[in-house]
């Protein structure tokens, strides 16, 4: 008998034998889905998923849900992290020219996502409670990510030993980003007054590097 079969049978042998039918043994599940069950995506099979998914390790917080856009600095920062995320996996998965324009994108806007929070993110936590140790930890992830792009930079795409480089910088950035959500945002929420949140904002978009003239910078080319 298979293992589902025989918890069946127990499930129903326990409910007649109580005569209240709807009771079942504790710790057994009744065969079937449960309510609600049916909208469930299933899990992936084992050993099926080729990048660490750190949203699936450490849910998204408060600010990933996004429901509304306050129009200050973090709204922006996040929906950086949004598009970060959008051309980590298209540098994961293309190959040759485009693989190179994504990964050009991806350094741009890597720098000025970096720069707006050292301008104007960190200033801020390191006025909150404990804000300085938060500023620190946040500053030793952009080094370790800045590590791995300049490692990267003088290879080309199909350079041995890129993929599994771009693999560790998206796990870097990810987590990065995650802890800055999960942490960091919230924090800054509770503690700083929307006004100067939207004056942050104000002033990171008018320090954005401009990007027209400028050499693009990516994979070496052979």
């Amino acid at each position: 008998m298979s293992r589902a079969a025989s918890r069946c049978s127990t499930t129903r042998g326990s409910s007649s034998a109580s005569g209240r039918g709807a009771r079942s043994t504790p710790g057994l599940r009744p065969c079937g889905r449960h309510p609600g069950e049916e909208h469930r995506t299933p899990a992936a099979p084992p050993g099926t998923a080729v990048v660490p998914d750190l949203r699936r390790i450490a849910p998204p917080g408060t600010g990933r849900s996004r429901r509304v856009d306050r129009h200050d600095v973090l709204d922006l920062l996040e929906a950086q992290h949004g598009e970060l995320e959008r051309l980590l996996g298209r540098v994961r998965a293309s190959t040759g020219e485009r693989c190179r324009q994504a990964w050009t994108e991806l350094r741009d806007l890597l720098e000025r996502h970096e720069a707006t929070e050292e301008r104007v993110l960190r200033p801020l936590t390191g006025r909150t409670r404990d804000g300085e140790e938060i500023a620190r930890v946040r500053r030793r992830e952009e080094g370790d990510a800045q590590q791995l792009v300049r490692r990267m930079a003088p290879l080309d795409v199909d350079s041995p030993g890129v993929g599994a480089l771009a693999i560790e910088l998206q796990t870097v950035l990810l987590a990065h980003m995650e802890a800055e959500e999960v942490d960091e945002f919230p924090l800054l929420r509770r503690t700083v007054d929307l006004d100067t949140l939207r004056a942050a904002r104000e002033d990171a978009e008018r320090a954005e590097f401009p990007t027209a003239g400028r050499r693009a910078r990516g994979f070496r080319r052979r």
